[in-house]
């Protein structure tokens, strides 16, 4: 199982601070996270590192920071 990424790390890569925000950034860039009880998206970083090999490396500007966490 990979690791979770933490709040600050989600907040980076999703400029959002509210898991309801959260989820909303990571949906409308192909990631579908399962929500928790708590309401927010658990999101590995198989997830993100997937995805950031599908999306283009030039003139992506959609919102979605994989960049901030490098």
């Amino acid at each position: 199982m990979s690791a979770l990424l933490s709040q600050e790390e989600l907040i980076a890569i999703t400029d959002r601070k509210r898991a309801k925000d959260q989820i909303k950034v990571l949906r409308d860039n192909g990631i579908q996270p399962f929500i928790s009880a708590d309401g927010k998206p658990p999101v590995t970083w198989d997830m993100v590192s997937r995805l950031s090999q599908l999306l283009p490396q030039v003139g992506n500007d959609d919102g979605f920071n994989i960049e901030g966490l490098r």
